[in-house]
């Protein structure tokens, strides 16, 4: 069984016992019975390390029985005879225990009083209700009660019972319980009667009996007819309960002192059984009637078996410490300590419900149970959990997850069984406390298994604690050379997009600003979760125990902020889930549908198979191993982080910690929800991809978007408008021209009416109408996120050479923008180059190819807070110092755009509006609307801020530019 402790003696052995005084740990005494060198050893058994230590103490003579004093744990007693000589002149002697050391290592044992006589059998220790000093020993043909603060022993009247095999004492009645033959009988010794007897218990020689401490007149016996028999002492016609698990002769019996209702028997079949004989025990006359009502009575049976033993079990012990924890001992010499699993020390009310996910439901142990305190328990909802399935998913964790991962971030957990009447009591129990949307998925109580692990939030108990849980879901924006047509999803989150599809406002949050690991962003996302009531499942507080300020709310962010900046568990994941996720879905599936017909779902040795070939990048081009990767990544798309916190007198080179307003804050960081995803639902996130990303580009566009075709420029502009191409059914978003491009066709054109401040910044010399000579050097401009290329083409149709105009977008966008330049570019001898070609905003291949460009054009981009971070990084790569940046504007959201200017844009580069100089009567110029204002747009004009003026955030000017425009 799980959780055992072996320990082996050099020599055979016949007698095990508890140490009955002892009831911090659980200790046991054992005796050999070797032709020389013979040992008493205790053994001592740590319950919450299950560590076992041992001591060694030198005994003169084979030891047959062994019994610890009640009232003195340095005392116990034991049945001895020489290893040479008569064999039936035996002793028993009662010794005191030193802890001074002798020869090899072993202790010294003192002999306080010995006991001679022929054929003594057994010793049977008892407390007597006031001295606390008689104890029994039963020879042959005599009972001799030995008082041990006296050092005296009495002759008392006895059983005469030639073929005795065992004795104990029955506390109930102030009586010994024999067995001897086949018969089993109770011996009053005040008056030397007996009290019962049946002399046919069992068909051939009886071995093992005990008495249930707790119910009066219940007793078991066991015998070569490889039965254990309960029986009622007032009605001996027949057993209560017969058990016939055993397959050969039954050794020993032995009640749960305080849980009566579970028995252990052995055997020389090299066995240990665990019994459930509930329905005779103490803990069936208790229950009321409204209980009975309320829940199924257990049923009798086998709970289970151990194993570990290869020789007859000739003792099983319960320790009086631990009433879970029990000792066996086979005539190899090889003791073992067990628990009782897990499960059946649970009660339902003993389990407080603590929340739950889409598959499993996790509650907290609440009872007095050792082994179970600071521990929870999962079980799962609509999937059947069984043995097999538990078994796999711990495997899961250790040689897949923790390899990718790293140890430190991995929980571990033990499987344990769980009975259909748990399972449908506890989802009664808990029931009025989960959350009504939860309600529809019921937990499964066909369930065999359930997990069993450490409860995080209260480890460090009962220190002040605190714990934060996050889930941060995907780290990246797909990106993959195969995604077909204009997919939105390469450009924005995809938390963001789902959200949108489940209509969840999220406002300003964004999880690529957690990953990011950069300080305004990271601060902006926690800011947005805490305050944000629509984000509770995606960061839950846990305000944990103690009373300590410094986990008051005004401090939680700025310390979650600290921690997600320094520890690098979200850049591991989001590197796991970008480089396990490198097709994109739209490729996986077409090899899904490949080979859909073979596909099983991957055993263990598969999945390493897979983690090895992925850390080596030995079969990165196999679709198996493609496949397979993607599955996996889908578990790290899904996972939690729970993040505990503590505060600390200083600093711990071995613990994890940040300094907070002087303070140290040890954490430990922890990655649940590791669980395997099915291969089978390929096809489930396919279509869920495409509803996202169909639904995203039509339906849940940001507040202010119109995706209809522009009808032309405004009058007020008094510009000629391009007729060029529009189509929103093919590129969405890009097939339109938006009205800032019409603003920045103005700003451009030599002959705008307006006289702005400040003026646009190409020079004069590079227009087809100026009269200046023709410059040498190229003046190059670049578009960003073009669309249609309709400033591009506009530009370009007023420049002359040297002056080249790129005109950029994403890949599936191209066509439409050469198409464009084909029919509307008014190309001459003297025009200015023209270039189309493919930018995906943040890859720096992508941004480096063409060099640093004079002047940057940017028309209505700024309304996905999901691309501010890789607009800015374009930008950082083609802009140097002298480059100036035009960012034609319209608001449709200031809390969600204000962050470009704020944390992006403004920390890198210093930008004004243009706005409209105005002759005021007396003929002085002075500033007048904004340059687009009649649209609500707004043109900036941007220089990029030398490296050392780089600030931690722009808002001061920003602020005051908002609050003038009475946004």
């Amino acid at each position: 069984m799980e959780n055992s402790s072996v320990f082996g003696l050099r020599h055979q052995a016949r007698c095990l016992a508890s140490v009955k005084k002892s009831t911090e740990t659980s200790k046991f005494l054992a005796g050999t019975v070797g032709a020389k060198e013979n040992v008493v050893c205790l053994l001592e058994y740590d319950d919450d390390s299950t560590t076992l230590s041992s001591l060694m103490y030198s005994h003169p003579d084979e030891v047959w029985d062994i019994a610890s004093s009640p009232s003195d744990e340095d005392l116990f007693f034991t049945c001895h005879s020489p290893v040479s000589g008569n064999p039936m002149k035996s002793k028993a002697t009662l010794w005191h225990k030193s802890n001074e050391s002798i020869e090899n290592g072993q202790q010294d044992l003192t002999a306080l009083m010995t006991l001679e006589s022929e054929g003594i059998k057994k010793l049977i220790i008892h407390t007597h209700p006031v001295s606390h000093s008689h104890n029994y020993v039963y020879t042959k043909k005599t009972v001799l009660s030995v008082d041990v603060s006296s050092m005296f022993s009495n002759k008392m009247n006895s059983p005469a019972l030639q073929q005795l095999q065992n004795a104990v004492w029955n506390k109930h009645h102030r009586e010994l319980v024999t067995v001897g033959g086949c018969a089993v009988s109770g011996w009053d010794l005040r008056s030397g009667k007996t009290s019962f007897q049946k002399l046919d218990a069992h068909q051939s020689t009886i071995r093992a009996v005990d008495c249930n401490p707790n119910k009066p007149h219940h007793l078991v016996t066991g015998g070569d007819d490889a039965l254990a028999q309960l029986w009622d002492a007032r009605q001996l016609t027949k057993p209560v309960i017969m058990i016939k698990e055993n397959s050969h002769w039954v050794w020993s019996a032995a009640f749960n002192p305080l849980q009566d209702q579970l028995l252990l028997t052995s055997s020389s079949d090299a066995l240990v059984h665990l019994h459930n004989v509930y329905s005779v025990s103490s803990a069936a006359n208790v229950e009321d009637d409204d209980e009975e009502e309320r829940r199924e009575k257990p049923k009798d049976g086998l709970i289970c078996s151990y194993d570990q033993h290869e020789d007859s079990v000739y003792n099983v012990t319960w320790s009086p410490a631990d009433a879970w924890t029990f000792a066996s001992l086979s005539y190899s010499g090889r003791v073992v300590i067990s628990q009782v699993p897990l499960e059946e020390k649970f009660d339902t009310n003993e389990w407080c419900y603590v929340g739950e996910g889409n598959a499993n439901i996790v509650m907290r142990y609440t009872g007095s149970e050792q082994n179970l305190k600071g521990k929870v328990l999962r079980v799962k909802k609509e999937q059947e959990f069984t043995k097999q399935t538990a078994l796999f998913s711990q495997q899961f964790i250790e040689k897949v997850v923790t390899r990718l991962l790293g140890k430190e971030y991995v929980v571990h957990y033990e499987m344990v069984h769980v009975t259909r009447d748990f399972l449908s009591s506890l989802a009664n129990s808990i029931e009025p406390n989960r959350p009504s949307f939860r309600l529809k998925k019921k937990v499964n109580c066909n369930s065999t298994a359930a997990i069993l692990l450490k409860d995080l939030t209260q480890q460090w108990y009962p220190n002040s604690a605190f714990t934060f849980e996050l889930k941060p879901k995907w780290g990246f924006k797909s990106y993959s050379r195969s995604i077909k047509g204009h997919k939105v999803k390469e450009n924005h989150c995809r938390y963001c997009m789902h959200s949108h599809y489940r209509k969840l406002m999220i406002g300003e949050y964004c999880p690529l600003d957690l990953y990011s690991r950069d300080a305004p962003r990271v601060k902006r996302a926690i800011s947005a979760l805490i305050k944000n009531s629509n984000l509770e499942k995606t960061l839950k507080i846990f305000c944990g125990h103690g009373d300590n300020n410094l986990f008051l709310k005004d401090n939680q962010e700025a310390i979650l902020e600290m921690i997600i900046i320094q520890d690098p568990i979200l850049t591991k994941l989001q590197t796991l889930q970008r480089q396990l996720d490198s097709l994109d879905i739209e490729d996986i599936m077409s090899i899904y549908g490949k080979y859909s017909h073979q596909l099983q779902e991957p055993d263990i040795a598969t999945w390493e198979k897979t983690v090895k070939c992925y850390k080596t990048r030995s079969d990165d081009k196999n679709e198996m191993q493609q496949l397979y990767e993607y599955v996996l990544s889908m578990t790290f798309k899904d996972c939690s982080i729970l993040i505990n916190l503590r505060q600390t007198n200083e600093e711990k080179k071995a613990v994890k910690y940040i300094q907070y307003r002087g303070i140290y804050v040890e954490y430990d960081i922890k990655v649940i929800d590791m669980d395997a995803k099915s291969i089978h639902k390929v096809p489930y996130w396919f279509e869920l991809d495409q509803t996202i990303d169909r639904d995203f580009e039509i339906g849940n566009l940001p507040e202010g978007l119109n995706v209809a075709p522009s009808s032309g420029a405004p009058k007020h502009l008094n510009t000629v408008s391009l007729d060029l191409k529009q189509d929103v059914n093919q590129f969405g978003l890009a097939g339109k021209i938006w009205q800032s491009a019409y603003t920045l066709q103005a700003l451009f054109s030599p002959d705008t009416r307006f006289t702005l401040e400040p003026s646009h910044p190409i020079p004069e010399a590079y227009y087809l109408s100026s009269t200046e000579p023709i410059p040498q050097k190229p003046y190059r401009i670049l578009e960003l996120g073009a669309g249609t290329g309709y400033v591009g083409i506009s530009l370009a149709n007023h420049l002359r050479a040297p002056a080249e105009v790129t005109i950029t977008d994403l890949e599936q966008v191209v066509p439409l923008i050469q198409e464009n330049v084909n029919l509307h570019y008014q190309q001459t001898p003297d025009s200015a180059k023209i270039i189309v070609d493919r930018l995906h905003w943040g890859n720096q291949e992508d941004n480096r190819k063409h060099g640093k460009f004079d002047l940057v054009v940017i028309s209505d981009c700024v309304y996905f807070p999901e691309l501010f971070d890789l607009l800015l990084s374009t930008l950082l790569d083609i802009c140097d110092m002298s480059t100036r940046v035009v960012i034609g504007y319209k608001c449709r959201s200031l809390e969600k755009e204000i962050g470009f200017w704020q944390d992006y844009f403004g920390r890198y580069f210093e930008y004004e509006p243009v706005r409209k100089l105005i002759t005021t009567e007396k003929g002085d110029k002075e500033l007048g609307e904004f340059l687009g204002e009649e649209e609500q747009l707004f043109v900036f004009i941007a220089t990029k801020r030398p490296q050392d003026e780089v600030k931690a955030a722009d808002d001061t000017f920003t602020t005051l530019l908002f609050c003038s425009m009475g946004i």
